[in-house]
C-alpha cells in the first residue's frame, strides 16, 4: 500500500554513561509514510529515556528498554551471540538493564524498569505492555471468541493483510531479578510473568502439541557462577508454571595464554514454556532440545590461529520440518592468518548435518539434509586511510537426491581519512545460486542503529555505498544507496 522507499530516523542524546534519551522511527519498504491507522507517524516508532542516578539506583528506564538475565532461560532481549568462532562468547555477560534505541521491531519491553543496589546486592524490577502483531481466528459462530494462531515479529505492514494484522495482542509483562556477588561466586534468580489478552492456540497438528497455550506464563530460574583462577564455570535451571523444567550448564578455560575450550550442555523440556527465553539453541524455540557444544581456540603462532567447534543435538520431540523426533550436528573450522598488523586472511569451513521430511508415496519420512559451506576472506589496510576486503563463499546444500549450489564474490572498499568529517564505504557482490535453498548471507554496513543481513539467491548482482558526514559536533548526516540487480 505504500511506496518502495525505506525511510529511516534516529536522534538519540547522551551524557556519559549517566543519561540517554532517543527516538527512533522507520518506514519499511512498501509501507505508507503517515498512515491514519498509526496516529499519522512512521511506521514504527520508538523512544527511550535511561538514567544511571547513583549507587543505589543502579539504572531506571523509561520508554522502550531491554533486559538481559543469566544465561537466557528466562528473560533476555536483543541480539544474542550463538555459535561463532569466538568460543567463549558461549557464556553470557547479562548486561541487565539496557536502553532500546535500534529500529528493529521485535526483541525489546517498553514501560519502566529499575535497577536497585547495596553492596553485594542488586535487585531490578520491570513492568512492560506492548500490541503485538498477530494472526486470530474465531473460535465460535458469534465471531465474539478469538484465540492466537501466530504472533508476527517481522514488524512489516505492507500489504492489506500485514495491516489487518498490527496490533491485535495485547501482551503485559512484569519481571524481578535479584543478584548476590561475593568473591568468585554470582548468583541470580530472575522471575518473569507474560500474560496475553487473547489465549494462545497451539494448532491440531502433533508437532504443535508441546507449544504455547492459553494467556499466562509464569518462569522463574536460578543462575550462578564461579571464577576459576582461569576460567569460568556457570549454570542455569529454569521451570515454567507446569513445571517443565530447562537446563543449561558449561564452562570456559585459558590452560594456557594460547589456547582455550568452551563446553556447554542443554537440556530444554518439549513442554518448556518461557516467551521470553532467548538461550543458545540450535531450533527457533528454547524447548524440545538436548545438544551438548564443544569449542576450542589455539593460537598456533603468532601469526596463526585456529578456532572451531562441534555441536551435537537432538529434538525429543516432533518439529514442524520433521516427523518424529531426529538428531543432528554441525561443525565449523577456521584458520586466520595474519602476515603483519594491516592484513588478515581467513579460511573457514562450516558443514550441517539435519533430517528434514521428504514425501515418499504419501508418507513424510525424514531425510538427512547436509549444507556445507567455505568461505575465504581477506581484509587488508593501504596507507593509513584505506580498507579493503575481498570474499568468495561457496555453498552446497544436499537434500537426498536433490543437490543446489551457490557462490557469491564481493569488493569491499572503506576510506576514512584522519581528522575529516567524511568517511565512505561500498560493496560490489555477483552471486548465483540454485535457488533460496543455496542462499548465502553477507552482512552490510548500515545507517547508525540500523542493521543489514541480506539473502543472495537466484543470480545477479548488488551494490552498495554509504556515506556518514559529521555536520557538527552534534550534528551527523548519513547517505546510504543500495540496489540488487537480476538479469532479465
Amino acid at each position: 500500500t505504500g511506496d518502495a522507499n525505506q525511510i529511516y530516523l534516529r536522534y538519540k542524546m547522551t551524557s556519559g554513561r549517566y543519561f540517554s534519551a532517543g527516538v527512533v522511527m522507520e518506514k519499511d519498504a512498501g509501507e505508507r509514510m503517515f498512515a491514519r491507522s498509526n496516529g499519522g507517524r512512521m511506521d514504527f516508532f520508538s523512544w527511550h529515556v535511561f538514567l544511571r542516578p547513583s549507587v543505589k539506583i543502579r539504572a531506571l528506564a523509561i520508554g522502550d528498554y531491554q533486559v538481559q538475565f543469566g544465561q537466557g532461560l528466562v528473560a533476555w532481549n536483543g541480539i544474542s551471540l550463538g555459535k561463532s568462532t569466538e568460543v567463549h562468547q558461549i557464556y553470557r555477560r547479562g548486561l541487565g538493564l539496557r536502553p532500546y534505541s535500534s529500529a528493529g521491531e521485535s526483541g525489546f519491553n517498553r514501560g519502566v524498569a529499575i535497577a536497585l543496589g547495596k553492596d553485594k546486592w542488586t535487585y531490578d524490577a520491570w513492568v512492560s505492555y506492548r500490541k503485538l502483531d498477530a494472526s486470530l481466528f474465531p473460535v465460535d459462530t458469534t465471531f465474539t471468541l478469538f484465540e492466537v494462531s501466530s504472533i508476527q515479529t517481522s514488524g512489516l505492514h505492507r500489504t492489506y493483510d500485514e495491516i489487518g494484522n498490527r496490533a491485535l495482542l495485547g501482551q503485559f509483562i512484569a519481571g524481578a531479578h535479584l543478584q548476590r556477588e561475593t568473591g568468585r561466586w554470582r548468583h541470580e534468580f530472575t522471575s518473569q510473568l507474560t500474560s496475553y489478552e487473547t489465549a494462545l492456540w497451539p494448532g491440531d497438528d502433533p508437532y504443535e502439541l508441546y507449544d504455547p497455550d492459553g494467556k499466562l506464563f509464569v518462569v522463574n530460574g536460578i543462575s550462578s557462577r564461579f571464577l576459576l583462577p582461569n576460567g569460568s564455570l556457570y549454570a542455569e535451571v529454569a521451570a515454567d508454571k507446569e513445571g517443565d523444567i530447562s537446563m543449561l550448564s558449561g564452562i570456559v578455560l585459558m590452560p594456557d595464554k594460547v589456547f582455550t575450550v568452551s563446553l556447554q550442555y542443554r537440556r530444554y523440556s518439549r513442554a518448556f514454556q518461557s516467551p521470553g527465553a532467548d538461550a543458545l539453541r540450535e531450533g527457533s524455540r528454547t524447548q524440545n532440545e538436548q545438544g551438548l557444544f564443544c569449542g576450542g581456540a589455539w593460537q598456533l603462532h603468532q601469526q596463526l590461529r585456529l578456532q572451531g567447534y562441534l555441536d551435537v543435538f537432538r529434538f525429543p520431540w516432533l518439529r514442524f520440518t520433521t516427523s518424529e523426533p531426529v538428531d543432528g550436528k554441525e561443525w565449523l573450522l577456521q584458520l586466520t592468518y595474519l602476515p603483519s598488523r594491516t592484513t588478515e586472511l581467513y579460511i573457514r569451513y562450516r558443514q550441517e548435518e539435519k533430517p528434514t521430511d521428504q514425501v515418499m508415496e504419501g508418507w513424510k519420512i525424514p531425510e538427512q539434509g547436509v549444507r556445507k559451506n567455505l568461505r575465504v576472506n581477506l581484509q587488508w589496510m593501504y596507507g593509513k586511510n584505506m580498507e579493503f576486503s575481498s570474499r568468495g563463499e561457496w555453498v552446497r546444500q544436499i537434500q537426498g537426491d536433490q543437490k543446489s549450489e551457490g557462490i557469491l564474490f564481493y569488493q569491499e572498499i572503506r576510506y576514512k581519512p584522519l581528522g575529516k568529517p567524511y568517511s565512505f564505504a561500498a560493496r560490489w557482490s555477483v552471486f548465483k545460486t540454485g535457488g533460496y535453498d543455496a542462499r548465502i548471507y553477507s552482512y552490510e554496513q548500515d545507517m547508525a542503529g540500523s542493521f543489514s543481513l541480506p539473502a543472495y539467491y537466484d543470480a545477479g548482482s548488488r551494490y552498495y555505498f554509504l556515506v556518514p558526514y559529521r555536520l557538527s559536533r552534534g550534528l551527523a548526516l548519513w547517505i546510504r544507496f543500495g540496489s540488487t540487480v537480476y538479469p532479465a
